[in-house]
Parts: structure tokens; sequence; C-alpha cells
């Protein structure tokens, strides 16, 4: 029998929190590793241009490995995985196989499932890398060094 609704939805959360945390790192997800010493081979503007293609493979995998034995009572399962650099939506969609009128008060809880989950990425570094590249193009414009001394007062809490 099927993992219950709740099951299924801890699943797919989990699948997503995994993919979140692992999505900042050159890492592979199906081994729960990170390369630490690849940290530099994704390059400057891998937010703006990277490919994240691999990373939905990944994801695809390892949701499909979290719900193979919870989805036996449906077909046509769809796994979808929406990948950008700032956020991860992971979407499962099933539809109840057929069932014996004898058996459908026994299963009726099991409906068609239409189950999501969305986190978004948390780059801590490469927003301060973001912003220390604005800071340090906008002084080279004019009266900007009048909003960075505000900005840099509104950051201190002043």
């Amino acid at each position: 029998m099927g993992l219950k609704y709740e099951e299924q939805k801890y699943a797919i959360d989990l699948s997503a929190h995994k993919a979140s945390f692992y999505s900042n790192q050159v890492s592979d997800l199906e081994q729960d590793e990170i390369y630490y010493e690849a940290i530099n081979s994704r390059g400057v503007f891998y937010l703006l241009v990277g490919d994240t293609s691999p990373m939905k493979q990944q994801v695809l995998k390892d949701l499909k490995k979290e719900l193979e034995n919870s989805l036996l009572l449906y077909e046509k399962v769809i796994l979808q995985a929406e990948i950008d650099h700032y956020s991860i939506k992971v979407t499962v969609s099933a539809k109840r196989k057929i069932i014996l009128p004898i058996f459908s008060r026994i299963l009726r809880t099991m409906e068609n499932a239409n189950i999501s989950a969305n986190y978004p990425v948390h780059r801590p570094a490469e927003t301060i890398r973001s912003m220390e590249v604005i800071m340090n193009t906008a002084s080279e414009i004019k009266g900007v060094s009048e909003l960075k001394e505000k900005l840099e007062k509104f950051l201190q809490g002043d």
C-alpha cells in the first residue's frame, strides 16, 4: 500500500530541501557528497549564466528514490523539478489506478495526488560578492558616495 499524503509531502519537502542545500556547492545529491575542492570551478558568472540542468536531473533521481515505494497504487506518475539559481520547485502528480468498487470504501482517501514544494536557495557568499561588486561599481559613479555612506549606516544599524 502507498504512503499517506503527509508522508508523501514529507518526502517531497525533503528532496526539495536537500536540493536547496546541495545546489549551493558542486555536489552529488545522490551520493550526499559535496566536492569542496571544486568550490571555485563554477566561476564568477555562474549565477548569471550557469547551467542548472545537472542539478535538475539529480533532484528528479532523488525524488524518484524517496517515493519509489509510496506511489504503488498510482499510475501516470509525473515528477517535475524547476530549478534556477534562487529557487527550487518540486512537483509530483499522480493519477490513481482504477480500483474495483468492492475496495472503493477502503481506499476512498487515496485520491489523485498533486503535491509540490518550493524552497528558496540561500547563497550568502554570493549575495555579499554581488553587493561588493555593486558598491565598487557604484563608487565610480558621480554622487553615489553619499548613497554608499547612507547604506553603510543603515547596514550598521545607525
